[in-house]
């Protein structure tokens, strides 16, 4: 019998893809065809020199037809062959699967009596039968293994493992993963030898800014920290803990991958206590406290190396409480004795796509609150039972003109069919909003937000300690325009129901883990305010720095 003997090529590099740069064409090694037996002989199909071939019947093709073979044969049918062409229409059956990136299938030509002059040439698809993975610490075997075999179903095919190489390439525990494809120890059977060098799975930084608003102290200093990689298994625990002159605020959340696919299941904590500080309110003891948990299940239906398409749904338990001169007090419509709950479904859709020169990404969330788990609940006033829509779009292109410049569109929107108490109420104004005026400027049961900013670089200040690229110290002006709409639903609307702005920012990223950002911005709406604050003069800045 003969059967297909793969040569000991230079085994296969499997390329690194971290940037997201296109794989080149020719990636694919140029195979020898097997010899037509083990030891070079020919098959004894007859005591003849050559047969006459009426017909070539392949068995065990499951990737391609006879149909889409057919070109192949047609050519070697209704003629009298020499064993030397057979072995050439073998080589070029093997040629052709391997080309389709199926390095260890191809073609045999057992021993057979020809019978009405068919020819059996039997296709042995080949599959992956071991991985040997190497250099991994923390991340376990398993966690790697299962997600390389997502690329490895048999028919065993290469494209598809580069695929999932790239993929793994992207994973943050990841740091660089390279794979050596050769022949497994039986007919049809490959092996995979992996080495993976891990990255660090600890991160801890601090942000500085002035994101909060005036009246419980704009300046805000949180430290937050994370592991990802907790039990070996990609799990990751972070936690965060914030400061301002009047208020702290606190969070925790333990992620959890439960299928290879990364289908991730999410347990969520946050807490927010504030207090007033600004005159005239400051003496009058009014104290907020918020808190939040949640339970999300997470799993990306589409995921490729540019683009991901990711649905999940959410249950939150919501509670809030607000005080004046120490005793419970109701500052806004729907909040009994000045406590307010709200237990809500949130049903959200993700999708990103990322290429050369731009990026896209866009966040759907439909929340639904239901008369569950102590909600509040009332006859008419806002109450725990709402439906609410929000829409979030983010795009962003790299020009040519200016070299290096970018151009990057925001766009939020929230939209509810019912009134909503205070705790899911859609804000306007601030670092991340509608620039030039103070943050949660207007709080509103609807509002949009859209943001247009260019960002185009001036000169190079790298620091020695964190730069390490290129592309690392680029300062950058950032001219922008912001608008936004806020208005509430079955109730009047106050003025104004739209804020704009215009104005400049300077950015600046000496390395991967510093950046700084200052922008200054006009309120085209004059706004009174009570005291000073930065915000006031359309000043918001934001420093952050990843220790690890």
């Amino acid at each position: 019998m003969n059967i297909i003997h793969r040569p000991q090529n230079p085994p296969l590099e499997l390329p690194e893809n971290k940037d997201n740069a296109p794989l080149p064409d020719d990636i694919l090694p140029v195979v020898p065809a097997p010899p037509f037996g083990e030891n070079g002989d020919v098959p004894d199909l007859s005591s003849a020199p050559r047969v006459f071939v009426r017909q070539i019947k392949l068995i065990g093709n499951t990737i391609f037809s006879d149909t889409d073979l057919k070109f192949l044969l047609k050519n070697y049918e209704h003629r009298y062959l020499l064993f030397a062409e057979l072995q050439e229409l073998r080589h070029k059956l093997t040629r052709y699967y391997v080309n389709k990136g199926y390095l260890n299938s191809g073609a045999i030509i057992p021993d057979q009596k020809i019978t009405g002059g068919v020819v059996e040439i039997h296709i042995i698809e080949g599959c992956l039968t071991t991985i040997n993975i190497t250099g991994n610490t923390r991340l376990r075997s398993g966690y790697i293994r299962k997600r390389i075999l997502l690329g490895a179903d048999p028919p065993f095919n290469i494209s598809r493992l580069k695929q999932q190489f790239n993929l793994l390439h992207q994973n943050r525990l990841i740091q660089r993963i390279n794979g050596e494809f050769g022949p497994g120890i039986h007919l049809g059977q490959g092996r995979l030898n992996v080495k993976v060098e891990e990255a660090p799975p600890y991160e801890l930084g601090m942000k500085y800014s002035n994101s909060e608003s005036p009246s419980v102290g704009s300046q805000h200093l949180e430290l937050y920290g994370a592991h990802h990689n907790l039990s070996g298994w990609g799990d990751t625990l972070g936690v965060s803990y914030g400061v301002s002159e009047g208020a702290d605020n606190y969070s925790a959340y333990y992620t959890l991958p439960v299928t290879a696919q990364d289908t991730s299941i999410s347990l969520y904590y946050d807490k927010n206590n504030a207090n007033i500080i600004e005159a005239p309110f400051d003496s009058i003891d009014i104290e907020s406290n918020a808190e939040t948990w949640g339970l999300r299940i997470r799993h990306p239906f589409y995921q490729m190396v540019n683009q991901e398409v990711a649905l999940s749904l959410a249950v939150e338990t919501r509670h809030s409480e607000t005080f004046l001169l120490g005793e419970p007090f109701s500052f806004s419509p729907g909040v009994e004795d000045g406590e307010c709950d709200v237990t809500v479904l949130r049903f959200s859709q993700e999708w990103s796509l990322r290429r050369p020169t731009q990026v896209f990404a866009a966040r759907s969330v439909f929340s639904l609150g239901i008369h569950a788990m102590g909600a509040t609940s009332h006859d008419s006033d806002p109450d725990g039972q709402f439906f609410a829509w929000l829409g979030q779009f983010q795009w962003a292109r790299r020009l040519k003109v200016p070299e290096k410049s970018q151009v990057i569109f925001r766009t939020n929107i929230q939209l509810s069919a019912d009134p909503l108490l205070p705790l899911e109420k859609f804000s306007l104004g601030g670092l991340n909003s509608v620039r030039g005026y103070r943050e949660n400027e207007l709080v509103r049961d609807n509002g949009a937000f859209t943001s247009l900013e260019f960002r185009i670089p001036v000169f190079r200040m790298p620091l020695s300690f964190t730069g390490k690229t290129r592309e690392d110290g680029w300062v950058q002006l950032a001219p922008f325009v912001d608008w936004g709409w806020s208005g509430n639903t079955d109730t009047t609307t106050p003025d104004p129901e739209t804020i704009s702005s215009a104005g400049i920012g300077i950015r600046w990223d000496p390395g991967s883990a510093l950046h700084a950002e200052v922008y200054w911005a006009k309120a085209l709406r004059e706004m009174d305010y009570p005291d000073y604050d930065l915000q006031n003069d359309g000043i918001h800045f934001l420093l952050t720095w990843r220790f690890l």
